[in-house]
């Protein structure tokens, strides 16, 4: 056995310096697949999930959350593999966590005279732990926490490795990259022996420039040079880059290890990424594809450089969602006891809050649909009970607002046709009463018009009420006049009840003082709630939002002197 574990190891021993170039594990490195298309001359630039791999100081400048995906195959079923994730924070730089995976695939064991007695694997797994901030806008500084486990032959040895590095802005749009693996070197501890990953180093100067505007041209060039602890000589490196429409990417590279070129595709947030990398063994394809989502923190970061800003941003933030809280639970309230009115008040309050907010632009579009439906069905109610009191037009026009909001309802639509049957037929009854009536409709008519020019108003009354009473057609117009007449009257006091000055300006006074609290000017804010409360004293939620903003207000103010 302790024969074929040597032959074991031995064959292990050749395989293995062609996969990881010497004694440190530079197969993490290359899992950023756009530094690898360009022999490692990208680090000046990266800036993305996979940053953690190149130098986490370009975390520094991530922007938003960023999902990384890379995966290649190195000879005989070995592979390489890994998920990387970054997440920005205001003003707190980035995180990033990120697992490796090289799998040897399994492996032939012979013994001494080369028959085959099994198989085994070697399998690497490393978890990074990654942080990067940027610094005063001069430079990114960042740093890693490794964690490695090295399967091998039924053997499993764990070590721990720290690295740091630094971008530095330079003029004329160049970038210094500065890195360190292994500053806490990784140690194996064997049964009988260990091993331990040595130091190394990189550093690579980079400028980058924008051409051809009319394609959103962008070049990158790098060079540098690295190299390792106990190890003679440096490995050189240079490479260029190529983007145009922020859509392709191409690069090309040249290092002692020889040469790498690549290409990136770039659509909205999603990139995949390509590298074909000569090695000692053959030409490796290397594949990776990121996803960018969520908001652009650092954009937000540059709205709120001051901590008085900051402060500001947090005070509203904290006061916008309970109030907007508030009104979700107030519209699912109302909305559970079809209070479909008030839910749609609290939906309204809430957008001038929170505008554009999915939810409630939803159920805003729900209330409606809901809303529209229970007037059709009232509308249709209330025709009913106006036909039982033979009010026949009322009813028709009950049904026609029935269809204005719904045309294709055919309930209403069939009411609405008998409705008006009823009235011509109706009509035409009192016509030909009134055709059998004209000699006493004259008559009462011609009394009425002489008492009138004599001067006898009340006998003048009676006789034209008499013309009236003789003629049903008449007497059918002159009701349907005057319920308009009333009709018009109770609509247009409902119009003024409803816009008079006061509510208006209560409304304009609301919405004005949200929308100068959100901008962050809390002192007109509260002189507008004040003016609202002169106007409304007895409003409690005008009075609570003042004493909130008020109490947020000098909080901020001591904040401040203290600062």
């Amino acid at each position: 056995m302790k024969k074929n574990l040597r032959i074991l190891t031995l064959a292990s021993l050749m395989f293995l310096p062609a996969i990881l170039a010497a004694n440190n594990l530079y197969f993490f490195s290359d899992s950023d697949i756009i530094n690898s298309g360009m022999s490692g001359s990208y680090a000046p630039f990266t800036s993305g999930a996979f940053s953690a791999f190149t130098n986490p100081a370009g975390l520094g400048s991530v922007q938003t959350q960023e999902l990384g995906l890379m995966y290649y195959n190195l000879f005989d079923g070995a592979m390489v593999s890994c998920l990387s994730y970054a997440c920005p924070i205001i003003d707190r730089g980035t995180l990033s966590v990120s697992g490796v995976l090289l799998d040897s695939g399994n492996v032939e064991e012979r013994d001494a005279n080369n028959i085959l007695t099994g198989t085994f694997s070697d399998t690497y797994k490393s978890l990074y732990l990654s942080y990067g901030i940027n610094i005063l806008g001069l430079m990114d500084v960042g740093a890693n926490a490794r964690y490695i486990n090295h399967d091998f032959y039924n053997i499993s040895v764990s070590g721990f490795g720290i690295d740091a590095g630094s971008i530095i802005f330079l003029p004329y749009d160049a970038k210094l990259s500065l890195f360190a693996g292994d500053l806490l070197e990784p140690d194996f501890r064997y049964s009988s022996s260990s091993d331990t990953l040595p130091l190394y180093y990189d550093v690579t100067l980079g400028w980058e420039k924008h051409v051809l505007e009319e394609i959103s041209g962008l070049v990158r060039v790098g060079a540098g040079f690295s190299g390792e602890e106990y190890i003679t000589g440096i490995t050189a490196h240079c490479g260029a880059e190529f983007s145009a429409y922020n859509f392709l990417s191409v690069r090309l590279g040249f290092s002692n290890s020889g040469i790498s070129c690549g290409a990136s595709l770039k659509y909205s947030g999603a990139r995949l990424n390509y590298a074909l990398v000569q090695t000692s063994l053959d030409l490796v394809h290397r594949f990776s594809i990121t996803y960018d989502f969520g908001d652009n923190v650092r954009s937000i970061e540059s709205k709120f450089r001051t901590k008085e800003e900051k402060a500001k941003y947090e005070l509203i933030e904290q006061i916008k969602s309970e109030t907007v809280s508030k009104y979700e639970k107030e519209t699912e309230d109302f909305m559970k006891s079809g209070d479909y009115e008030n839910a749609g008040i609290s939906v309204d309050k809430a957008l001038i809050w929170a505008p554009g907010d999915p939810w409630f632009t939803q159920k805003q579009a729900e209330i409606k649909t809901l809303l529209s439906r229970t007037k059709v069905i009232n509308f249709i109610n209330d025709a009913d009970d106006l036909m039982k009191q033979n009010l026949y037009i009322d009813a028709m026009v009950s049904l026609k607002n029935a269809l204005d909001l719904e045309p294709d309802n055919k309930e209403a639509a069939a009411k609405l046709a008998n409705a008006q049957e009823l009235i011509t037929t109706l009509g035409e009854k009192n016509l030909a009463v009134q055709e059998g009536n004209k000699e006493v409709i004259k008559e009462h008519f011609e009394k009425g018009l002489a008492s009138y020019t004599s001067g006898n108003y009340e006998k003048a009354v009676d006789e034209w009420d008499k013309v009236i009473k003789a003629s049903p057609m008449q007497r059918m117009v002159y009701n349907y006049i005057q319920q308009a007449q009333q009709k018009i009257k109770a609509k247009v006091d409902a119009v003024t009840a409803q816009k008079t000055e006061k509510d208006k300006k209560l409304g304009d006074l609301y919405n004005n003082a949200v929308l100068l609290y959100t901008k962050g000017d809390f002192e007109k804010s509260i002189g507008l709630w004040r003016e609202y409360l002169k106007l409304d004293p007895d409003n409690q939620e005008a009075r609570g939002y003042m004493e909130k903003i008020t109490k947020e207000f000098l909080e901020l103010q001591k904040q401040k002197l203290e600062w």
